[in-house]
């Protein structure tokens, strides 16, 4: 399969240099779209920012699952610092007595 991919890219790319179309205007076009996608499929997104890191979960069809995860964890922090508080409240009472 990915023979005839690398196949048809190559004429593609033989087109682009001025050579006489063999495939059709359609198949040119959808195969020129495939290359981009490659393209961009072998491009890690690097984020450097934490604005880029928002702007990539505010535009992911996941992004109500990070929201349940950031908010779960907060929770789950937020109980263990009630918890552990309280607890060192009580061994220093504890100590002064």
């Amino acid at each position: 399969m990915l023979t005839v991919v690398a196949c048809l890219l190559n004429e593609l790319d033989r087109e682009k240099e001025g050579a006489p179309p063999r495939l059709s205007p359609k198949c040119s076009e959808l195969l020129g779209a495939r290359a981009t996608l490659f393209d961009l499929a072998g491009k890690p997104f690097v984020m450097e920012t934490i604005g880029d890191f928002y702007v990539h979960v505010k535009e992911s069809s996941s992004r109500n699952y990070f929201l349940i995860l950031a908010m779960t964890l907060l929770g789950v922090i937020f109980i263990i610092g009630l918890f552990c508080g309280r607890v060192t409240k009580r061994r220093a009472a504890a100590k002064d007595k």
